[in-house]
């Protein structure tokens, strides 16, 4: 959730991390007793990612140990999965950066990759990372100065890694031998010998403040430049800059949709057609078209994060509309219902089940509010081009009708295309992408958070376009 506040206002949870690290040598040097040309960072995990950072940001450090954090990002992807916030940034694959790169900029000092070969980071990709590191150090002259110590256990920094990691450093750091001491013979801190502040909290010490509160100060000065901003442009100039921040396609890019009827059958005496809607190479979407009896009210275009299934029932929204006169167009956008990637091995229970294709998103330079937004100017396309063969006139102004974290793409699509709908009704969608800073919220957070969004627009300004055509219905 820190991770999400930092992109929405263009942080980065990992500045935070390595500015500490920073300081804290910084700190070191200022001690008399301390031999600042032998300085190294060790750390596991989480704390082999900061070290990583500083070898790739620290001109200070003689040498580092990086334990159970290296391994291939495809290998690391397709088993455990995306990792925290501070691990992952905007554009790393579409970029080309790989984490070997950490080792390979700061080739030629010495530096030992810890690493636990049952660890949930496949061994076989640090493996991978140790070989194509070893060919910098291998051009610098340095061969022996990269070392991989591997060991027959899970993730952790368990005692035979400990203590390999321990001897590498004695060995780069001073000038004798490596005494090993037993963890018996070693003096124990009381609870508050060990505590680094009275209180032991660094946010009870006067004047502390949170990554949420930094985040909210600079979304102070970002919601002032923000009504500045809407304030000198013009609303066709603020939709384009929206439109590139969150990666949705130009509508007149947007790729003629393939679409080929599945077959058809009635319900509740409604006629109930099926289309497989490919809106790009390799991504067909689940598209139903509920037609209500003559004459038709009008025509809803309905997203439900649940799909198809979820109105296929008596008494269901979709069911009530029909009753109404009500066509409705049922599309699953990608990701969603019956287009959920069912092979993805990392669903994260609070993030919910599109965590993982977010995270590839994000990894890739794309968003999914920009991918979903796309499947929704698809359908217009279509419709507007006469491709689907229902009933619907192409000039008519439909019902935007969506709920939960699909009213995000939703309200970005009302908003470029505020000219094709009449009314745009949102269910228990979100309020806001600043209440996030202080109010984490679960799943949409993740999912559909456009990077550095707070630096030009937040919801509430896609709701303004719309006015009066807009129903906000149980924000949460």
């Amino acid at each position: 959730m820190l991770g999400v506040g930092c992109s929405l206002v263009n942080q980065h949870l990992a500045n935070y991390m390595i500015w500490d690290a920073i300081r804290a040598l910084d700190y070191l040097q200022t001690r008399e007793e301390i031999d600042f040309n032998r300085v190294a960072a060790f750390g596991n995990s989480g704390g082999g990612m900061q070290s990583a950072y500083l070898m790739a940001l620290e001109e200070r450090l003689f040498c580092a140990v990086a334990s159970c954090y290296f391994t291939t990002l495809p290998q690391m992807l397709s088993s455990s999965g995306p990792q925290d916030a501070e691990q992952h940034f905007f554009c790393q694959s579409s970029e080309g950066f790989q984490l070997a790169d950490f080792l390979i900029s700061f080739a030629p000092k010495p530096v030992l990759i810890g690493a636990a070969r049952q660890d949930y980071f496949p061994f076989s990709g640090t493996e991978e990372i140790y070989q194509d590191a070893k060919k910098a150090y291998q051009i610098e002259g340095q061969t022996s100065s990269i070392e991989l110590s591997a060991h027959d256990h899970r993730h952790g920094l368990h005692p035979p890694l400990l203590t390999a990691c321990c001897k590498w450093l004695t060995e780069q750091l001073t000038d004798h031998a490596y005494q090993e001491f037993p963890p018996e013979s070693l003096p124990r801190l009381d609870v508050n010998s060990a505590q680094c502040t009275l209180a032991g909290q660094t946010m009870l010490l006067p004047g502390a403040k949170s990554v949420y509160d930094m985040n909210l100060e600079v979304e102070a000065e970002l919601e002032r430049q923000r009504e500045q901003h809407w304030q000198t442009h013009t609303r066709e100039s603020n939709l384009e800059t929206i439109r590139k921040l969150a990666r949705i396609s130009p509508y007149n890019e947007i790729t003629t949709p393939h679409i080929e009827q599945r077959g058809s059958a009635f319900l509740w005496g409604y006629r109930l057609t099926r289309f497989d809607f490919q809106v790009e190479p390799g991504i067909t979407l689940n598209l139903l078209w509920c037609e209500a009896n003559s004459p038709a009210q009008g025509v809803t275009i309905y997203l439900h994060p649940q799909g198809i299934s979820e109105e296929l029932q008596r008494g269901s929204r979709v069911h009530r509309l029909l009753s109404s006169g009500h066509s409705v167009l049922i599309l699953e956008p990608r990701g969603t219902g019956s287009n959920e990637d069912l092979s993805l091995v990392w669903k994260h229970r609070e993030l919910g089940p599109e965590a993982q294709g977010a995270t590839l998103a994000y990894l890739t330079g794309r968003t999914y509010t920009g991918m979903q937004t796309d499947d929704v100017q698809a359908l217009l396309k279509a419709i507007a081009a006469g491709l689907l063969p229902v009933e619907i006139e192409k000039e008519s102004l439909f019902t935007l009708e969506a709920y939960h974290e699909l009213t995000i793409p939703a309200l970005h699509a009302a908003a470029l295309h505020a000219e094709r709908f009449n009314k745009v009704i949102l269910h228990e969608g979100l309020d806001s992408w600043s209440c996030l800073l202080s109010h984490p919220v679960p799943g949409t957070a993740h999912t559909h958070t456009v990077q550095r969004a707070l630096t030009v627009y937040d919801l509430p300004d896609l709701k303004q376009i719309l006015g009066e055509k807009l129903i906000e219905q149980a924000e949460y």
